[in-house]
């Protein structure tokens, strides 16, 4: 019999700052609560799905919602790949489609309907999201998605007789549409990765590297504002604004932060049954428009989201034509 009543261990890692309990590589726990499956963030390299990191519950259990975090290998034991059978990689991203596979086969058991699942993730598991759209083991595993979508080059495992989670380029498949077709939900903070050029405010010697070496260094280094935020200016009491995580606290207990105001939760297939006050009606992106609503002292549906930017990212890094 399994004590269920505490988080197990975490998987191993290097502190960065948040909280660490035990650590083993017997980790991969599947913790369900009272189906949305959300792959907690962390760079592939640290946190968990746990209570004490970025799984705290609290604001989701007055609600019509089965929520399901877990825990994946990180790191080396995540990624690590010899091309060959012994270590072909993506590890830990298998361990996502292994949980995947457990909800499928025993949700309907805690209330929830396999054949309803959102997957979710953060920060890099909105890349993991990202990923299992492509992965040809990923059939009837979830029927829509959410959370930030990012896009980088994984291993391509080699047909080595196992079951490959990426059989082809990610960026590739995409650029050919060659992805799942099903509703997406997607969003950004307005000073996402803020506390990059913090740090380089409080570093001279990379300072001087981003202005006297932009294109080489600016890959690496580089509108609602709480009372609560990640990141503050140098100054070490004012938030910058609103940055990476911060959108977390408001859907997330973290007993190592203060806590943010509770926002109303409903089921993530129909965003306008939310019903809440001043709450327009939310368009879906179409080819000819990138509508988005925009959270901020008020609720607004705007188009055009970070244009100028994205502009600017594709002169420098402009993606192939083919």
């Amino acid at each position: 019999m399994l004590d269920a009543t505490e988080d197990g261990p975490m998987c191993p890692q290097v502190p960065m700052g948040a909280p660490v309990g035990k650590m083993s590589e017997d980790c991969l726990f599947i913790n369900v609560y009272n189906v949305l499956v959300f792959i907690h963030p962390g760079g592939f390299q640290m946190l968990s799905g746990h209570i004490r990191n970025m799984g705290g519950l609290e604001y989701w259990l007055d609600h019509d919602i089965v929520l399901m975090t877990f825990d994946h290998r990180l790191g080396s034991l995540c990624f690590l790949s010899t091309g060959t059978v012994d270590c072909p990689g993506n590890f830990g991203l298998n361990d996502q489609v292994m949980a995947l596979k457990w909800v499928r086969d025993n949700i309907a058991s805690f209330g929830g309907n396999p054949d309803s699942v959102t997957l979710m993730g953060y920060s890099a598991r909105g890349f993991s999201v990202t990923l299992h759209m492509i992965s040809p083991i990923r059939d009837a595993l979830f029927a829509t998605v959410g959370g930030p979508m990012l896009l980088w080059k994984p291993v391509v495992a080699q047909a080595l007789g196992q079951d490959r989670f990426l059989d082809r380029d990610p960026i590739g498949a995409f650029m050919k549409v060659d992805f799942m077709k099903i509703p997406i939900i997607a969003g950004m903070t307005t000073d996402e990765f803020a506390m990059l050029v913090i740090e380089l405010l409080n570093n001279e010697t990379m300072e001087k590297a981003l202005d006297e070496n932009f294109e080489a260094v600016a890959p690496i280094a580089l509108c609602y504002v709480g009372r609560y935020s990640f990141y503050c200016h140098p100054d070490g009491n004012t938030p910058y604004g609103a940055a990476h995580y911060d959108d977390l606290l408001y859907m997330f207990t973290m007993p190592w932060r203060p806590p943010g105001p509770t926002l109303p939760i409903q089921k993530p297939h129909d965003p306008n049954q939310a019903h809440l006050e001043g709450m327009p009606n939310w368009m879906p992106v179409s080819d000819g428009h990138d509508y988005y609503l925009n959270i901020g002292q008020e609720l607004m549906m705007e188009e055009g989201l970070f244009t100028d930017r994205y502009a600017t990212w594709d002169e420098i890094f402009p993606l192939p034509k083919n």
